[in-house]
C-alpha cells in the first residue's frame, strides 16, 4: 500500500476515501484537465465519468472493471461522445464506458485502432461528424 497516493492531501499509504485530513481544494487548472482525454495502451475501453457528455447513451450496460490494485467499479453505461479535436472539428468517439465518479478520461489505443483500422493495416479516415450532429 505504501506505492498508492492520496488524492486529497498527497500522502503515501492510503486513498482519499481513508484520507483522515480535511478537504484540499483543487485548482482551477486540475478542474480543467478533468476535460482532456488521456491516451492509455493498457486501457481496454474508452471510459469517462462525465454523463452530460454523452449524446447517445444506452443506460442499461453493466459492467465491471477492474483498475490497478485489484479496485473495482461499476459502468452504468455505454454510448457516443463527441470531442473538439485539435483543428477545430468535431469528432465522435463510440463505445464509450460511463463510469460514475471517475476523474480522468481515458481512450483506450487498442480500441482507437480497431475502430480506424482495417484487416489489411491501412487506416480507416475518420468522418468529420460536424455536419451530421
Amino acid at each position: 500500500m505504501k506505492d498508492i497516493q492520496c488524492y486529497n492531501c498527497y500522502k503515501w499509504g492510503y486513498y482519499a476515501s481513508e484520507c483522515k485530513s480535511k478537504r484540499v481544494p483543487r485548482n482551477k487548472g486540475d478542474e480543467e484537465k478533468n476535460d482532456e482525454w488521456c491516451f492509455d495502451i493498457g486501457c481496454s475501453n474508452h471510459m469517462t465519468g462525465k454523463n452530460s457528455w454523452f449524446f447517445e447513451i444506452d443506460d442499461p450496460v453493466n459492467r465491471k472493471i477492474w483498475f490497478a490494485y485489484n479496485n473495482i467499479v461499476s459502468t452504468k453505461g455505454i454510448g457516443k461522445v463527441m470531442i473538439h479535436i485539435k483543428d477545430g472539428k468535431i469528432a465522435c468517439i463510440t463505445d464509450v464506458l460511463y463510469v460514475p465518479n471517475m476523474k480522468s478520461n481515458l481512450t483506450s489505443i487498442s480500441q482507437l485502432l480497431q475502430e480506424y483500422i482495417d484487416s489489411e493495416g491501412s487506416i480507416v479516415k475518420a468522418k468529420n461528424l460536424q455536419d451530421q450532429y
